[in-house]
């Protein structure tokens, strides 16, 4: 889209036929073009220098729109921060001023505010948390079926679904013995909630059927 002038900056606006000022709203010294606003402009100007000067390289102020993009964007050597490829700070830069430049437009933010730590700090961010994780999660198989609990142990199985969330709900459950000799069972409609709290309305529902008689307390494990 930068290749082609598309970007919705004042001076590309203008030249659609919409009735704006192509004046560039950080400097007011020179229409709005891309180039001004990711890199002529003062502000961005100085946005860069303070980025790291040494990095720039000498024709870094004076290329074309598409030659200063690609060279940029492909310059992988490592900046003075965190050891962060220049490539990767350049490219949070132009996305960073975009967004500033849009707050200045749209919530009259001061146009002198420094932005350099912010753009550091999403490059560094993304660099050593985003960009280093693994491209693909290891996927692990393994059999879903019913354990058994430990002996003289009961277990307790419960579930509870909701026909839109919220929506008409119900649940169910099921006691089973260390052998998976069936004890006791439940169902019922809840009502009206959501799939969240038909899970839990199970899950109380299981309790209070699988709660022992008072009598039954007489050892750990019941009766």
């Amino acid at each position: 889209m930068c290749y082609h002038n598309s970007i919705a900056t004042r001076d590309c606006l203008a030249k659609r036929g919409i009735q704006v000022n192509p004046t560039c709203p950080c400097c007011f010294q020179a229409d709005e073009s891309v180039i001004h606003l990711l890199r002529d402009c003062p502000f961005s100007s100085a946005c860069w220098q303070n980025l790291g000067s040494q990095y720039l390289g000498p024709h870094f102020f004076t290329q074309d729109l598409q030659s200063w993009l690609e060279d940029n964007c492909r310059k992988r050597s490592f900046s003075s921060i965190l050891s962060v490829p220049w490539n990767t700070i350049f490219a949070f830069g132009i996305w960073t001023i975009w967004l500033y430049r849009n707050k200045v437009v749209f919530q009259n933010y001061a146009p002198t505010t420094p932005i350099h730590s912010e753009i550091t700090h999403r490059a560094v961010e993304y660099f050593f948390c985003a960009q280093n994780a693994p491209l693909k999660i290891p996927r692990l198989e393994r059999l879903v079926r019913w354990r058994r609990p430990y002996r003289s142990w009961f277990k307790l199985n419960t579930d509870g679904s909701a026909i839109g969330n919220p929506g008409t709900v119900g649940g169910g459950g099921i006691l089973r013995d260390d052998s998976g000799i069936w004890v006791k069972g439940f169902a019922r409609n809840i009502g009206t909630t959501t799939s969240f709290l038909a899970e839990l309305w199970a899950l109380r529902d299981g309790l209070i059927v699988s709660r022992p008689p008072n009598h039954c307390f007489r050892n750990r494990f019941g009766c």
